[in-house]
């Protein structure tokens, strides 16, 4: 029942689970090659002040949806360290991220 929907976490508690996203259409003409999990986190970053992490079900790929863009996630090591709870401050992570590998 979980499988298309998306989960809502806050820190380190998962809220809720099975979420659907609204999904306006307006970003398929931008993003024609993506799905609607995509399209539904692109919307959802753009609108709401939250980070996505999406899983393609279709490769398996990881990508991390911001404001700045789309970010592929290259191993577990880097998502591991991005999202780790030891560190202070998280956004200061990510930005450093987003930096070194911009991909939009």
């Amino acid at each position: 029942p979980l499988h298309d929907g998306a989960l809502i976490v806050d820190g380190d508690r998962l809220l809720y689970a099975g979420c659907k996203l609204p999904l306006s259409g307006k970003k398929k003409e931008a993003y024609p090659h993506f799905g609607t999990r995509h399209l539904a986190a692109l919307e959802a970053v753009e609108q709401w002040d939250v980070i996505a992490v999406v899983v393609s079900e279709e490769t398996g790929s990881v990508s991390v949806i911001t404001k700045e863009g789309i970010h592929s996630i290259k191993s577990s090591e880097m998502f591991r360290h991005l999202f780790s709870s030891d560190k202070p401050n998280q956004s200061h992570w990510l930005k450093k991220m987003i930096k070194k590998g911009k991909k939009k």
